[in-house]
């Protein structure tokens, strides 16, 4: 609305100044004027605002205002700690150890160090020295299966959906995660073969052109002119990927709606994919299904959901193939046969007799299952969600994290299952209080979207995502150019990892294995407690953990994360109506999709290209 009363005022003055400039100044007076007087005489008679029937033309003033409010508010008023979800010292820290910038500050904390709920970390007198080399174990999921998984680091890229974020945020984040050795959870919408792909890398494009000119300038005066450099091209991608199957089931699903194992099984074949894992919850709207507005859906959502085009996309909210907990863990049962790799679930704690049920039935049946579960708390991001879930439904993981660990240690299969977590982790401090809280791996969303150069202006949802992650829009998407971007989410992911080792030292521990509730504490009206005070473990329970790591279920680790791996010709197999007749993958920001013709929604259409 604001940017529609800017243009129309600047082509009105326009106008007004040619027109006194060619005939009078009384000739322009009357061009503007009539048109607000038309717009008073409009205000006055209309029923649909009562404000505008008041006071006509006066009211339009206000509805500028509310479109101006946001950004005002974010630059003018809001302070470096309150800004929600993400502050202004939160971004700003994400933003600089992406960009490798220095991340100190000066002066002091401007946190509300005495308000009572502040976390704080508690130091050892003697933290360990500098000397001691600490190197964070691979965190093994499913050691019993054929093919565990070894999750490098303690931070990864928790789930962001195809239709959330498009093809280039995609690709710059499969390759960052790539760079730092991360896992990247995909998200409900299921995979694309831009999860698959990664960027291509120039190098020596500088020395190149530098050269090229100056031969073709001055080169003629030198016979003796040394030959022409070659630009190096490097593969940046391969990341380990983690595919979600939400309750919509999106590409995973038959015609009829129900689940296709043979798809299922082709895309865990591929050695990206390194685990799997079914969306029960999710914690920014639990209980209800995942929701992606029909503005959103162009002719490549359509085609990888298999789902009417321009149409909104509500997910069901609970799966068809279960409706109690046994029959869920028979379903993750054959996942796991199937598949040979960890299966795990994806919840959002409420009613706590959930997982107290869960806990329950794995004690009854030993050796059975989900590998890990992530738990999404109350506070967690979402592109699209109604407010009376986002604002009210939900427990926050701060809370959720014991409440499940307490649980799984009271039914004696903690040892068995590896706790996930994501919900408002933006720095390493965050990242520390949630391990030490009980997870075991975190993820996060909104500080790699951060990476990416998300500014949070709050229109995930709208498809006007100004820094172009969050959007299909042909223009806005251009923004971000993924050969600069995925270098900022590996610094970023990098960052995380190396801050944490920082605050493992201070706290006097070599691995987070070793960290319990007693190593933070809560500021209380009556003083500063440790949190194991607080939330108490089980009686018996020192808050310690068997390993999850390699060594303590007899395995060998890999030795470093996978390098780059281009996309097999499995993959491409399934994605084969997704590359051009030159066998390149097609890019939404090198050309537009258009469908060559309608097919059900059951079937793949297929795309091409239409050149710029």
């Amino acid at each position: 609305m604001f940017k529609i009363y800017l243009a129309a005022a600047a082509i009105t003055a326009f106008v007004g100044a040619v027109i006194a400039r060619i005939f009078s100044v009384e000739v322009a007076v009357l061009f503007i004027g009539l048109p607000c007087l038309l717009t008073v005489l409009y205000d006055l008679f209309q029923r649909k605002h009562s404000l505008g029937r008041a006071f006509p033309a006066l009211w339009r003033g206000r509805l500028i205002a509310e479109e101006m409010r946001p950004e005002f508010q974010q630059y003018f008023i809001e302070t470096n700690t309150s800004g929600k979800p993400a502050s202004r010292n939160d971004r700003s820290w994400s933003y600089a150890s992406s960009k490798g910038e220095p991340t100190d500050i000066s002066f002091g904390t401007e946190k509300e160090y005495h308000q009572p709920g502040q976390i704080h970390i508690r130091h050892k007198g003697m933290p360990l020295p500098d000397r001691v080399k600490i190197d964070l174990k691979p965190i093994v999921l499913g050691p019993t299966r054929r093919q565990p998984a070894y999750l490098h680091g303690r931070f990864g890229v928790s789930d962001m959906s195809f239709g959330s974020i498009f093809e280039r945020a995609k690709q710059a984040i499969t390759s960052g995660a790539a760079e730092a050795g991360a896992v990247v959870c995909l998200g409900e919408g299921g995979p694309t073969p831009y999860d698959f792909s990664g960027v291509y890398v120039q190098h020596g494009l500088k020395d190149l052109w530098s050269w090229r000119v100056r031969h073709y300038l001055f080169g003629w005066a030198n016979k003796n002119w040394r030959q022409e450099p070659k630009a190096v091209s490097r593969y940046i991608g391969g990341a380990q990927l983690i595919p979600e199957i939400g309750t919509g089931k999106f590409g995973f699903k038959n015609a009829d709606g129900s689940f296709d194992w043979e798809r299922y099984k082709a895309f865990m074949a591929d050695p990206s994919c390194v685990a799997s894992k079914f969306k029960l919850h999710q914690g920014a709207k639990p209980g209800g299904g995942g929701h992606l507005p029909g503005y959103k859906v162009n002719k490549l959502i359509s085609n990888i959901r298999r789902i009417p085009e321009g149409r909104d996309c509500i997910s069901p909210n609970c799966f068809d193939e279960w409706d109690s907990v046994p029959g869920m863990m028979e379903f993750i049962t054959r996942a796991q046969e199937e598949t040979g790799k960890p299966v795990g679930i994806k919840i959002a704690i409420g009613d706590d007799s959930f997982i107290e049920e869960i806990a329950q039935w794995m004690s009854d049946n030993p050796g059975m299952g989900p590998d890990f579960i992530h738990l999404d708390g109350g506070e967690g991001g979402t592109g699209s969600a109604p407010l009376m879930l986002a604002d009210y439904v939900g427990m926050s993981i701060l809370h959720a994290i014991p409440l499940v660990d307490n649980v799984l240690r009271k039914h004696g299969v903690r040892n068995r299952v590896v706790l996930m977590s994501s919900g408002k982790v933006f720095n390493p401090a965050q990242l520390f209080i949630q391990l030490a809280l009980g997870s075991d791996y975190v993820l996060g969303a909104r500080g790699v979207m951060f990476s990416l150069g998300c500014i949070q202006a709050k229109k995930c949802g709208t498809n006007q995502c100004p820094s172009g992650v969050a959007t299909n829009h042909w223009w806005l998407k251009r923004a971000l150019v993924p050969v600069e971007k995925y270098t900022r989410t590996g610094n970023y992911i990098k960052a995380m990892n190396r801050y944490l080792v920082t605050l493992l030292r201070v706290a006097g521990k070599t691995d987070t294995y070793y960290l319990t509730r007693n190593d933070i504490m809560q500021v209380t009206t009556s003083g500063e407690v440790p949190m194991d005070q607080i939330v108490p473990y089980p009686a018996g329970c020192d808050g310690l953990r068997l390993a999850p790591v390699a060594e303590s279920y007899g395995l060998t680790a890999p030795d470093g994360a996978p390098g780059p791996r281009p996309m097999s010709d499995a993959i491409r197999a399934l994605f084969g109506e997704f590359f051009d007749e030159h066998g390149r993958l097609i890019n939404g920001g090198e050309g537009m999709f258009d469908v060559k013709e309608q097919a059900p929604a059951a079937q793949l259409v297929q795309l091409s290209v239409r050149k710029k």
